[in-house]
């Protein structure tokens, strides 16, 4: 699976993004990855995203986004499992290979599907890869989420 985080544009960027663990070994940990710089560009003043694993099984990724203006935001998981998404659009399971994974969004905006082009429509993958499909959170207007 592929994560991806876009801000106003879908440019690709790349910087050197500093991580900072916390946490001790057994007990589940923290890392923080600060991504501002890959995102100033386009607008965003803090991009930083927060990996906390705990109960031994249960990976926890969010991610927290200040923008200088109202900003159109997109949120992405590429991936080959089939996905289904609860009605309130909070919640999606994820199945592949008779395996499970649940996603659950506790901020703003709703799960939805995608293909897997880019956001200008183009088709980004091989034919080979046609059965990838994004996993995707929209936002439009926001300065947070």
């Amino acid at each position: 699976m592929l994560n991806n985080l876009t801000v106003k544009k879908n440019i690709r960027t790349f910087s050197v993004c500093p991580e900072n663990p916390s946490g001790k070994k057994g007990e589940g940990g923290k890392a923080t990855l600060d991504m501002t710089d890959a995102y100033r560009m386009n607008g965003a003043t803090s991009v930083k995203r927060e990996f906390e694993f705990y109960d031994n099984s249960c990976l926890k990724i969010s991610d927290k986004i200040k923008c200088i203006v109202p900003s159109e935001i997109y949120w992405f998981m590429h991936t080959k499992a089939d996905i289904e998404i609860t009605e309130n659009g909070k919640s999606a399971t994820l199945t592949l290979n008779g395996k499970q994974m649940k996603a659950t969004l506790t901020g703003d905006g709703e799960f939805s599907v995608m293909k897997a082009e880019s956001l200008k429509g183009r088709y980004e993958y091989d034919d080979s890869y046609s059965d990838i499909q994004k996993l995707t959170v929209h936002l439009e207007g926001a300065k947070t989420a």
